[in-house]
């Protein structure tokens, strides 16, 4: 059998001193199509993600114990019920620079980006 090839599916080409980084072409295009510049966090330095884990351990929680109340026919059904109210959510989540953005102004009404180029 052997190992799997690497599926090359990495954003950073070298890693700087610091928050430094040469990033890959693709990544680069997708950022300026988004219009977002990326803030990476130093090598082992858990500590600095701390804010946006804790943002997504609230979200999950909170969309889990909403989800609880409800109940499902089908997967279908479920996925339908957690796409919407993800969007919902993302519209009450406010740029923390930019309060007159909020994430699905910027993400949903920009084209989407193909990402398999």
């Amino acid at each position: 059998m052997g190992r799997p090839e690497a599926a090359g599916l990495t954003a950073v080409d070298k890693v700087h001193k610091g928050k430094g980084r040469t990033v890959n072409a693709r990544f680069s295009v997708m950022c300026a199509h988004y219009l977002y510049d990326p803030d990476f966090c130093n090598v082992a330095a858990g500590w600095e993600k701390g804010r946006v884990e804790k943002n997504v351990q609230y979200s999950r929680r909170r969309i889990w114990i909403e989800a609880a109340r409800h109940r499902f026919s089908s997967f279908v059904e479920l996925n339908a019920w957690l796409s919407e109210r993800c969007r919902a959510l993302w519209n009450e989540i406010r740029h923390p620079e930019h309060s007159q953005f909020n994430v699905g102004t910027r993400w949903l009404g920009s084209p989407r980006f193909q990402c398999n180029k």
